[in-house]
């Protein structure tokens, strides 16, 4: 059986992105890889130390600089070159701070993505989970401080969002007239038909 040295010595699973930026035509090719334990407690040091030095000192998940700081600081490390494994695509830190926002966020998702596809763990809510945070969200203040989905894997955001969207349609169907909820959806199963009210009169 190999020892994990063994392991840790070989070729990361890597995956190759585009990433548009602004100013040039043709997208640009960027591998993104993985982080392990050693270099995710880099990345949260690293983090909390720009937003301490941007005097956030004691900020939380959420707070965007400290985000920024992680998202740059992901990158730093698990984006490559796309022609040369293990070779860093960006010089530094603070050459990943040099794209805009957008790009910066664009391209992390994509590593997360990829962290996540690379070692899977829980990606639905329990029902708990779910009404909690449903209704931290409601009480948010649009733009404010407070972020309820601040540190929520990205899986876990796919089943925030599909679970409330199946919430609102099923609700819709409720309360519409049976010749609306035909009109809006293409074709309905029985299992449909079953939660409209209306529908099961027709």
């Amino acid at each position: 059986m190999s020892r994990l040295a063994d392991i840790a010595r070989g070729v990361r699973a890597r995956k190759t992105v585009d990433l548009p930026l602004p100013g040039l035509d043709e997208p640009v090719k960027v591998a993104v890889r993985p982080l392990n334990g050693l270099e995710l407690s880099d990345v949260l040091a690293k983090a909390h130390a720009f937003a301490e030095q941007k005097g956030r000192k004691d900020a939380k998940p959420g707070d965007r600089i400290l985000d920024m700081g992680e998202m740059a600081a992901t990158l730093s490390i698990g984006a490559e070159d796309s022609d040369k494994p293990g070779v860093p695509f960006f010089a530094s830190f603070d050459e990943v701070l040099e794209l805009d926002a957008e790009s910066i966020a664009l391209l992390y998702e994509e590593q997360q993505a990829w962290q996540e596809h690379c070692a899977p763990r829980r990606n639905r809510m329990s029902g708990p989970e779910y009404w909690t945070l449903l209704f931290r969200a409601a009480a948010t203040e649009e733009g404010g401080e407070e972020n309820p989905f601040a540190g929520l894997r990205r899986t876990l955001l796919e089943s925030f969002a599909l679970t409330t969207a199946r919430q609102l349609s099923n609700a819709l169907m409720r309360s519409s007239p049976s010749s609306s909820a035909n009109e809006a959806a293409p074709s309905s199963s029985s299992s449909e038909s079953k939660l409209d009210p209306q529908a099961q009169k027709a």
